[in-house]
């Protein structure tokens, strides 16, 4: 007889989800909001000034998540920022239009759209937030499920620590709103393509849109590459996320617990700094005629 992890109980019900943590994040650092569990049970740290919270899968999770004592770094920076009962707010409209009462659990589509509506209001007071699904499928023999991880992030948007020198004292977006009015980050980004080289020339498409709204900034990223050994096989990023400032010149983007790295080269060029992909994507922006 053929044998599984799964209680014949729940595999009837194909939309009930995994929710087995694996050997990522530990429970202090959950609890900590130091890190999280993401794909194929792998942790998932975070950067500095940055805080995570993990939400538990499987039926009717809202009222996990409500139950669930918040992250430490997460409640801290609420409180640092004054977004406290926003964030409590914002967590009870996920429970309600999220999926967090239903049977199948989240919703992915309409956390976002949750996320989506709250984004302004973090952003006035300077916090980012951002949501991520993770998934995968596992084998048990014959047959086998699929394992879910969902987690959010809030960010400081006021101060990130460099990545250039971690050590050196925190930059202000006041300190890098300078370069940006100067330069003109805002509009369209796309791909620089006499300046392709090594593993960025696996790109198809690369493009990327920067809007500012007060002293915050958006990207909304687009990307298609060639995977390295099986070029006819593709793999896409799409996501919109807060610019978090990194330095000089330097923004991060948040996305899947993944950071990729906005470099400002000149009024007309910067750099990303992608998961991997080995070289830095050089990108342009186009002349007004295009």
């Amino acid at each position: 007889r053929r044998r599984t992890n799964v209680p014949e109980s729940i595999r009837q019900v194909s939309c009930l989800h995994n929710t087995t943590m694996g050997g990522g994040a530990s429970r202090e650092e959950r609890e900590m909001g130091s890190a999280v569990t993401g794909k194929y049970g792998k942790k998932v740290v975070m950067p500095e000034n940055v805080a995570g919270q993990q939400l538990a899968g499987g039926p009717f999770p809202g009222t996990k998540l409500r139950s669930a004592q918040v992250p430490q770094r997460v409640a801290t920076l609420h409180k640092k920022k004054g977004t406290t009962a926003l964030y409590e707010e914002f967590l009870g409209a996920v429970v309600e239009e999220g999926g967090g009462r239903e049977l199948c659990g989240w919703k992915s589509s309409k956390i976002l759209a949750v996320v989506n509506e709250y984004q302004s209001r973090f952003n006035d007071l300077g916090v980012g937030v951002s949501y991520s699904m993770v998934s995968w499928h596992v084998s048990d023999g014959q047959s086998g499920h699929t394992e879910y991880r969902y987690w959010f992030e809030f960010s400081d948007a006021a101060v990130v620590t460099t990545i250039a020198e971690p050590s050196s004292t925190p930059v202000s977006v006041e300190a890098v709103k300078e370069v940006t009015e100067a330069w003109r980050l805002d509009g369209r980004w796309e791909l620089d393509l006499p300046h392709l080289q090594g593993d960025a020339k696996r790109l198809v498409h690369f493009s990327l849109y920067v809007t500012r709204r007060d002293d915050v900034l958006h990207v909304s990223l687009e990307a298609t590459r060639k995977m390295r050994f099986v070029s006819f096989l593709r793999t896409r990023w799409r996501f919109n996320a807060v610019a978090l400032a990194a330095g000089e010149n330097l923004y991060h983007l948040r996305y899947l617990g993944d950071t990729f790295v906005l470099s400002i080269t000149s009024p007309t060029t910067l750099a990303v700094h992608a998961p991997e992909v080995l070289d830095p994507i050089p990108l342009a922006k186009p002349s007004p005629a295009a």
